[in-house]
């Protein structure tokens, strides 16, 4: 029921999207942009009464009073040049500056310096850090941190386009008769002026001036699905349709439908890069238009080199991994505050994604952080692997962050949902035994495999590797590049 729900979802999501009077707007809202099968999708969106469209516009209004405090944009201090490649991937700490590997695109760079190409690379910033601080020291590195606030001029003209989308839909809506189509409308109505709406706008904006500065002839961006990806590539095709754009599938495609969408105010790229070989297998399947396009061009993270092993003294340790969607963060922390109250011999290690705000999620969790048992540790490591070498399970639900814990040999237990469809990024490589659904159920797998864990574990992480670690296929990234 759950699948034909979301799939009638997916179909009048798609109509919005390819209507003749859809803009570059209408592509930006996120919730049009159905990126995989998750239960968020599912629910209901309420009615838009007048309180919200105030609420909501007096929330934008003061958005736009920062761009007055804002420094001009970092881009306008981009020296004037020709690069061959621009990549498109994000701040996620700010410690990866010091870095040279990528946590998406790992050393790739280096492979294309190699081959005599010059890159120049965009970061998305994702920390709370202010991106023109940062910026002062990167501009001879080639690397450029994008704006999260633009000037006031263009963030009036962001709005005003909201405003004028906000209408164009309402009107829509007081036409329809069908209460299903009503909700969908309900829903993108909301969903338009969203935080993710709005980033996904400015960054068209940075792509597009980006672009005229910079000159390239190949653009590179991860490729989830997400409506700022698709813009960016448009983006690209409209100021020269013969850039080469390549998108860079890093996670598995099972629970991803991304590469199937079709929609006229979007652009698939012209090549797509898979990290793995259950990816290549399904686009290739259903999408017919890339199977000359497609190449399985490795994990470029590299993580074989950094690979780790579970101590022996982390036996009784579960590292916790929810996916930057905060109910699933509360739903996955809540699930394991609740697992210490019947056992308080097991450690908890949360590592949330980068882009979820700590203080919130605890706030939510009517919790402070000295309120923490000290079975709990939240984490501030940056790289995975050190999270993973301290822990020997690893509870989740749908982040494909378990797959590099997995890797290294942590058992992965998932969390399921009784009532949802699954979303385990896992599902076709992990055995239904490591499904839980209950606290009880947690703790007896615990127990179980702190016993019986080596068959197991030499089975599943042989499955993995083949499916999602393969080496990085040097040849075939170059090859892309020039054909």
């Amino acid at each position: 029921m759950q699948k034909k729900l979301f799939n009638k979802i997916i179909i009048e999501s798609n109509k919005i999207l390819n209507h003749d009077s859809s803009n570059a707007t209408t592509a930006s809202i996120s919730s049009l942009n159905i990126n995989k099968f998750h239960p968020e999708y599912l629910k209901k969106a309420t009615d838009v009464s007048i309180y919200v469209i105030f609420q909501t516009c007096f929330l934008q209004l003061l958005h736009i009073l920062q761009s007055l405090f804002y420094k001009k944009n970092i881009l306008n201090k981009i020296k004037r040049k020709k690069v061959d490649i621009l990549i498109i991937s994000h701040l996620t700490n700010v410690n990866q500056l010091d870095n040279k590997s990528d946590p998406y695109f790992g050393s790739v760079e280096k492979l294309f310096e190699k081959n005599k190409f010059k890159t120049h690379k965009l970061l998305i910033n994702h920390t709370t850090f202010n991106e023109n601080r940062l910026n002062q020291n990167l501009i001879k590195k080639n690397i450029t941190i994008l704006n999260k606030v633009l000037d006031i001029k263009t963030e009036l003209t962001i709005f005003i386009n909201k405003i004028s989308e906000f209408v164009r839909l309402l009107r829509n809506k007081i036409k329809e008769k069908d209460n299903f189509k009503k909700q969908i409308l309900n829903r993108t109505m909301l969903s338009l002026f969203g935080p993710e709406t709005s980033f996904a706008m400015r960054l068209k904006i940075q792509i597009e001036n980006s672009l005229s500065i910079l000159n390239p002839s190949i653009m590179i961006s991860t490729y989830e699905g997400y409506g700022w990806e698709s813009i960016c590539f448009r983006a690209a095709k409209n100021y020269d349709y013969q850039i080469k754009c390549i998108g860079f599938k890093h996670t598995p495609i099972d629970q991803t439908i991304s590469p199937f969408k079709k929609n006229n105010n979007f652009c698939n790229p012209d090549i797509i890069w898979c990290s793995d070989l259950q990816s290549l297998k399904l686009i290739k399947k259903y999408n017919k238009t890339f199977k000359k396009k497609i190449f399985h061009i490795g994990n470029l993270k590299e993580n074989n080199k950094n690979k780790l092993s579970p101590k022996k003294n982390s036996l009784n340790t579960c590292l916790v991994l929810p996916e930057g969607i905060y109910n699933e963060c509360i739903t996955l922390l809540k699930f394991s505050l609740k697992c210490l109250q019947l056992d308080n011999s097991i450690n908890f290690i949360w590592r949330l994604h980068p882009i979820i705000n700590v203080k919130k999620v605890l706030s939510l969790l009517d919790l402070k952080h000295k309120q923490l048992p000290k079975n709990i540790k939240i984490s501030t490591e940056k790289n995975i692997l050190f999270d993973s070498n301290k822990a020997k399970f690893v509870l989740y639900r749908g982040s494909a962050a378990v797959i590099q814990p997995s890797i290294n040999g942590n058992i992965p237990i998932y969390l399921k949902d009784k009532n949802n469809i699954n979303i385990d990024p896992l599902q076709k490589t992990l055995n239904n035994f490591n499904y839980v659904s209950s606290e009880k159920d947690f703790i007896s797998k615990i127990k179980f495999y702190s016993k019986n864990n080596k068959n197991y574990k030499r089975k599943f992480v042989d499955k993995l590797l083949r499916n999602f670690n393969p080496k990085i296929k040097k040849n075939l990234i170059i090859k892309s590049l020039k054909n």
